[in-house]
């Protein structure tokens, strides 16, 4: 794209002219002789008409109750009794191709059909198929005829299988093969041996006491080697509906869980609410001071929205209605500058938020372990895309009040959306959210001082560390600092956000009436704002003076006061004196007083730009309107940009099923799905590795023993949150407690066990740890001897790890047979040919056989993917090279009677519709009066 000037848009019509120069001018000349003697026939045809008229009976016209001879004279009339207004302001042509286009939206439309963009359908995610952080997609994301949906399943290795039966077989020689003494478990037999040597050998010889043992399956064993096989085979019972099933058995769990009620899955599956939802920041910029902004500069939306925030003339709006997100607003702006104050360093040019995060965790001198421990254990697991996805696009919004901090909120409110919407190997986002409200809350206490007097609700010196309230999510830190209308508003549905907003509100109460003197000086702002309101020709030269005169009047009585303030909000008032413009504090608070008193008496022009049909930016202005076109006069309210900042969970699946649009979205276990169903196989996957975090365990039974040798337990199941073990402590417990508590009677079943069938049947001897029993201490030495050299002396025990549980069993065939019954195989559904590419089951992109819309376009002979419409626009923006030349235009508005009209020809349309035909005969019976009439023939002759 290139910029030019006036001068250089004449040579260039004048060149696209002279191509046709030649060629035509015969043709002109023709033309021209033609409508001359059409002309000169007209006229020899109208005259006698002319003079036959005047013997016509006369006909007025009438307008604003005066009547003329002709439509001309109406309109002359209606010039004279206009109030004038001349502007000047600048303007752009676009050319490519050889054409000229007047506007931006007439140049798109022809880029878009030269370059043939269309929407197309795949069945691939276009998400998982990104290139480059522009939106562009790999070819592969197309999807033809050919490629068929597929079931694969997980095997031990990782690998994908399409026969289920071939991933269940890779799992079956996986279990380890140990060695068993005194209940402790050795990886091999050197080990175990050195243990019978120099533990068990040594014991044998120190000791003149004889072991009790008992009898069990043909050798005489200790109580403690009894007691470990009995809590090896000691299982937990747990009941759903009156079905009993037991830990780690698939066969009993699908009996009893296969149809989960709707109370488990609701307690479980949660809708995401605003799930449509995307985040965008829309720019508050004009090129003087003089009026305010009131409205979100960030807003979330599920329509389409556009690039730019168009603004429109409205009738007045009632300002209070804007005073609480805005006190919020004042909150979160004097957080931000203090902390851009506090690393003494502009915003970065190149936002990237583990740069960010390192630079301030080093100038503010926090916690580096916290950051060291995000890298290491969530960011890292990031591929390099999704990594970048976390700053892309943030350097690009051009605005100050976009502070690198807000920047981190947004990357962060981007993981966290990503760690749901992928499946990340290791990355749970219930512990990443908490991770990342503690980042937020380290940088934060850095202001101490101000945090307690803002948030610090308890009143115990916490400064910002009440965020981390479990009740409270990021989600709710993200919008106290963006979305500010959203938690004033909206977050009353949580007490803990309630007692904070009241608390923000209070801390600007506190320091609003330091700046009340403010109030003398607004006589000055009105008396110039009056005089600028008078003058016919309104320049950008008169208009600009006028508004840095009144921003100097407000702004010296800003800086009285700067100390006061800085000082009762409790901020750092010697570094931010050092460090930054006393004014920006003080405007910062000032902005909520005095939006509301000191314009709440001079007239102000409202002006509004739709953001979507629910949500408006709004423009005040104590100045007049300038109906030129839809053009703000000296572009004083510029036409706004909206730069996507995050966007819709749902925008990431965007898929169809049977040409209808899925529009709900589910989350389970930190994670999104599209599909309910989805979600309810995988709560039942997970209550099956862990029933205990969603019901009771019923009871602790064995059955190396009888039947009716339970042991009844009913303890609560694990509580998924803090929040709700605070809330309803009977019903469920911390993992801790659960995990101590079952311990404990676990020992208690196991001894009870013991007690009643092994304690009464014990008898002494001098033991040789390999289950023999001997009256002679030398002869069991011996023996010991004698068999540790031998491996077949040894207890072999075959083990096997299942979500956390250590399964042990005596034969290669029991082992065996238990991991085919109860190992659960992991599957999900592919695109067949994506397996040519890897055969990594975790590499594999789920598909589930929706359609996704991606656009398609012809570069020149390259065909391109996009994931949208605008993304591909935008790519032929910085692609295609048009030219842009600026020049200055002239126009001059009419107001007739308070009615402003753009031109001459919108005013005479408008009087058209206000003149009334009458005759001689009704002009005389109504005692009309003429005004400035003359019969036409006189009219022709003597003008």
């Amino acid at each position: 794209m290139k910029k030019r000037n006036k001068n250089n848009l004449l040579d260039f019509v004048d060149r696209l002219m002279l191509k046709r120069k030649n060629k035509k001018l015969k043709k002109c000349l023709i033309i021209s002789s033609i409508v001359g003697l059409a002309i000169s026939l007209s006229l020899s045809i109208s005259i006698p008409l002319l003079i036959d008229s005047s013997l016509e009976p006369n006909i007025y016209y009438k307008f604003d109750n005066k009547y003329f001879n002709s439509k001309d004279e109406v309109y002359k009339y209606s010039y004279t009794r206009s109030i004038n207004n001349n502007y000047s302001f600048e303007s752009d042509k676009y050319i490519f191709d050889d054409k000229v286009f007047n506007t931006k939206n007439e140049l798109d439309v022809y880029i878009e059909n030269k370059f043939k963009i269309k929407n197309i359908n795949t069945n691939r995610n276009p998400k998982d198929y990104l290139i480059n952080t522009s939106g562009e997609l790999s070819s592969l994301v197309k999807t033809n005829n050919k490629e068929k949906i597929k079931n694969v399943y997980k095997g031990f290795n990782g690998s994908a299988f399409l026969s289920k039966q071939e991933a269940a077989s890779t799992y079956l020689n996986n279990y380890s093969l140990n060695y068993k003494i005194d209940g402790q478990l050795f990886d091999n037999v050197y080990s175990a041996r050195e243990y019978y040597l120099n533990v068990k050998l040594k014991q044998l010889e120190e000791s003149e006491l004889k072991t009790i043992c008992y009898e069990q399956g043909g050798m005489c064993q200790t109580k403690e080697q009894i007691t470990s096989w009995l809590r090896d085979n000691t299982v937990k019972g747990f009941e759903y509906k009156g079905k009993d099933f037991s830990n780690l058995n698939y066969e009993e769990f699908l009996l009893s869980m296969n149809d989960l009620d709707r109370e488990i899955i609701d307690k479980n599956i949660e809708p995401v609410l605003n799930g449509d939802r995307s985040s965008y920041w829309v720019t508050q910029k004009t090129k003087t001071n003089l009026g305010y902004f009131v409205g979100p500069k960030y807003f979330e939306s599920n329509q389409s929205i556009n690039s730019l925030a168009k603004f429109q003339s409205i009738k007045s709006y009632d300002l209070n209605l804007f005073m609480l997100p805005l006190a919020g607003w004042v909150f979160a702006g004097i957080t931000n500058y203090a902390l851009i104050s506090s690393i003494e360093e502009p915003s970065m040019t190149d936002y990237d938020m583990i740069s960010y995060l390192k630079k301030i965790f080093e100038k503010l001198n926090l916690n580096e372990n916290l950051l060291k421990d995000f890298k290491d254990e969530f960011y890292d697991l990031l591929s390099n895309n999704l990594a970048e996805d976390l700053s892309y696009g943030l350097s690009d919004i051009k605005d100050s009040e976009l502070s690198d901090f807000y920047r981190l909120l947004i990357s962060f409110k981007r993981f966290l959306d990503l760690s749901k919407i992928y499946d990340i190997l290791e990355l749970n986002s219930i512990e990443l959210e908490h991770v990342l409200k503690e980042i937020i809350v380290e940088i934060l206490n850095s202001q101490k001082d101000f945090m307690n007097n803002m948030l610090d609700i308890q009143e115990n010196g916490s400064g910002a560390d009440i965020l981390l309230d479990p009740s409270i999510s990021f989600d709710d830190i993200y919008s106290l600092f963006l979305n500010t209308s959203a938690f004033f508003n909206d977050g009353g549905s949580k007490k803990i956000l309630r007692d904070i907003s009241e608390k923000i509100l209070k801390g600007i109460d506190n320091v609003v009436d330091v700046i009340g003197s403010i109030s003398g000086n607004i006589s000055k702002v009105k008396n110039n704002i009056n005089v600028m309101q008078k003058s016919s020709n309104k320049t950008d030269e008169h208009f600009s003076s006028v508004s840095q005169e009144n921003h100097r009047i407000v702004s010296e009585t800003l800086v009285q006061h700067n100390d006061e303030v800085i000082e009762a909000l409790g901020l750092n008032l010697e570094e931010l004196k050092a460090k930054a413009s006393p004014l920006v504090i003080g405007q910062l608070i000032s902005s909520v007083w005095n939006i509301g008193k000191m314009f709440s008496f001079i007239s102000l022009k409202t002006y509004e730009a739709k953001l979507d049909s629910n949500q408006s930016l709004y423009y005040f202005e104590p100045t007049f309107k300038v109906p030129l076109l839809n053009i703000s006069f000296g572009k004083k309210v510029q036409d706004q940009n909206i730069y996507t900042l995050n966007e819709s969970p749902l925008s990431y699946f965007s898929p169809k099923k049977d040409g209808k649009e899925l529009k709900e979205l589910y989350e389970f276990n930190g994670k999104f799905y599209k599909d309910k169903n989805l979600a309810i196989e995988d709560l039942k996957y997970e209550i099956y590795k862990k029933p205990e975090k969603f019901l009771k365990t019923k009871e602790l039974f064995t059955s190396v023993l009888s039947k009716d040798n339970s042991y009844i337990l009913n303890l609560p199941k694990i509580c998924g949150t803090k929040e709700e073990q605070e809330k309803d402590n009977e019903k469920c417990i911390s993992s801790y407690e659960y995990e101590q508590e079952l311990a404990k009677e676990k020992e208690q079943y196991v001894q009870r066990l013991f007690k009643q069938y092994y304690e009464d049947s014990g008898k002494e001897y001098y033991l040789d740890g390999f289950g023999g029993a001997y009256d002679n201490k030398e002869m069991a030495i011996q023996q010991l001897k004698n068999k540790v050299d031998h491996w077949s002396n040894y207890q072999e025990v075959y083990t096997y790890s299942m979500y956390n549980n250590k399964i042990v069993k005596n034969t290669k065939e029991e082992i065996q047979e238990y991991i085919k019954a109860n190992q659960y195989i992991e599957s999900k559904k592919i695109i067949d040919t994506d397996l040519i590419q890897t055969s990594h089951y975790e590499s594999l992109k789920e598909n589930n056989g929706y359609d996704f819309e991606i656009y398609e376009m012809n570069f020149y002979g390259q065909v391109k993917y996009f994931r949208s419409h605008l993304e591909a626009m935008n790519y032929l923006d910085k692609k295609v090279n048009y030219e842009v030349y600026s020049y200055n235009r002239e126009e001059k508005t009419y107001t007739y009677k308070g009615i402003e009209f753009i031109n001459e020809k919108q005013l005479e349309q408008w009087v058209d519709k206000q003149i009334e035909i009458i005759t001689e005969e009704e002009f005389i019976k109504n005692g009309g009066e003429q005004w400035y009439v003359k019969t036409y023939f006189n009219s022709v002759s003597y003008n």
